[in-house]
C-alpha cells in the first residue's frame, strides 16, 4: 500500500504511464494495487507467485476488453538471471485462468527491463514470478489500475468498521459489504488475510 508516498506518487503519475493505463483500462481507471516486492536469490526453492492472471477476480471466460492493467518497475532493472517476471506469450487469448497442468507445463518468457524502464501486461495475461539466480535482491514496484465499472458506486466501507451496526444488522448485510472478501483489507504491510483471498477467488468464479 504505497500510494501516498511522494516518490511513488510521482512515478505512477508519469504522463506516459497514465496514457498506457488509460489505453488499456479505459478513462476513469482507478488505482488497484500499489505495492513493493523484494525477491531474493533462490537457494533451490521457488519463491514467488506461480502462473496466474490478474483477472482472477472476474468470472471466466474473461471479457474481451481489459479490466486490469499492471506495471512492474524494477528499481535496478531486471534480467532473466535477476528474476524478471515471466509471461506466457499469447495467453491472453484464452480469456481464463491456467489449469494446474498448464501452470506447471506452460513455457514462459522473461520480461527483461533496463533500469528506468517498466514492463506492463493486461489482466488476462498469464504470468509468474521469475527465479533469481544471482546474488542480491530484485526490488520492484507493482502497480495496477482497474477499469471504472469494476468499482462500487457508493462507498460503505465505514459500516465495516462499525461493530455495533454489524452485530445488529441482518445476516446478509456482511455479504453486501464484502466483509468476507479481501478487497481493501490489506494491512499497511501489504499482507491480506489468506482466508479472505481464498474465499474471494472461489466466489469470483461462481
Amino acid at each position: 500500500m504505497l500510494l501516498g508516498n511522494s516518490a511513488v506518487d510521482r512515478v505512477v503519475t508519469l504522463p506516459k504511464l497514465l496514457a498506457m493505463w488509460e489505453f488499456s483500462a479505459g478513462k476513469g481507471m482507478r488505482a488497484g494495487t500499489i505495492s513493493g516486492t523484494v525477491l531474493p536469490r533462490s537457494e533451490g526453492e521457488y519463491i514467488g507467485v506461480p502462473l496466474h492472471a490478474d483477472h482472477a477476480w472476474l468470472p471466466q471466460p474473461f471479457p474481451e476488453h481489459n479490466c486490469v492493467a499492471t506495471i512492474c518497475l524494477p528499481c535496478e532493472g531486471m534480467t532473466e538471471a535477476e528474476g524478471a517476471t515471466r509471461v506466457a506469450l499469447g495467453s491472453h487469448r484464452h480469456r481464463r485462468l491456467p489449469s494446474p497442468a498448464e501452470a506447471a507445463q506452460t513455457k514462459t518468457s522473461p520480461l527483461e527491463v533496463p533500469k528506468g524502464g517498466f514492463a506492463m501486461w493486461a489482466g488476462s495475461t498469464w504470468h509468474e514470478t521469475g527465479v533469481r539466480t544471482v546474488p542480491g535482491v530484485r526490488t520492484v514496484l507493482h502497480a495496477s489500475c482497474q477499469r471504472l465499472y469494476t468499482q462500487p458506486v457508493q462507498d460503505y466501507t465505514h459500516l465495516l468498521r462499525d461493530e455495533a451496526y454489524l452485530a445488529a444488522a441482518p445476516e446478509g448485510i456482511g455479504g453486501l459489504l464484502g466483509a468476507d472478501l479481501f478487497f481493501g483489507s490489506e494491512s499497511s504491510t501489504g499482507i491480506a488475510d489468506p482466508e479472505k483471498v481464498a474465499k474471494t477467488l472461489l466466489v469470483a468464479q461462481q
